[in-house]
């Protein structure tokens, strides 16, 4: 699998805003928070990257519900896979509190959002090749040729 570590800076987290959110997990006993979306640095034809940022040493999570009834199911997960409709990231925010940082995300009014603490945070991209077949997309990666998932671009498990 062909995945490139990603060093995120400051100015960097406002990329998030507008790419499709395609799934996010909380592992309250790993203390880790993974999301899985649009990758806002490679967009050409013919390719699609994909980003996961790993939190660690994430506390004091909390899910802010939007007006949706249904979106309140994704309290700790969510997959764009038999979800009703597509959520992007409108806003990713970080802050300094206590000497962690706070990272709040907003899926908008119909989803809500969510904030933790956390201590740090890993990111990588997968980039593949995207090609029509039939009347399906077909996305191979792009170092090794591996057909992948949309729906599950770095595998099966998130963590």
């Amino acid at each position: 699998m062909g995945m490139e570590e990603l060093v995120l800076g400051d100015g960097d987290w406002e990329g998030l805003r507008e790419c499709l959110l395609i799934e996010y997990a909380l592992d309250r006993g790993r203390r880790e928070f993974v999301i899985v979306g649009d990758y806002w640095g490679e967009r050409t034809s013919g390719r699609r990257s994909f980003i996961r940022l790993v939190f660690e040493g994430v506390e004091d999570f909390k899910r802010e519900p939007g007006v949706s009834s249904g979106a309140r199911a994704y309290w700790g997960e969510y997959w764009l896979r038999g979800a009703p409709g597509g959520v992007v990231i409108q806003s990713f925010e970080t802050l300094s509190e206590e000497g962690r940082m706070r990272a709040s995300l907003w899926f908008g009014p119909s989803f809500g959002g969510c904030s933790f603490l956390y201590g740090g945070v890993r990111a990588s991209v997968r980039s593949a090749r995207v090609e029509m077949r039939g009347t399906d997309w077909e996305y191979r990666d792009i170092e090794d040729n591996e057909v992948l998932d949309f729906y599950a671009p770095f595998g099966k498990a998130l963590m």
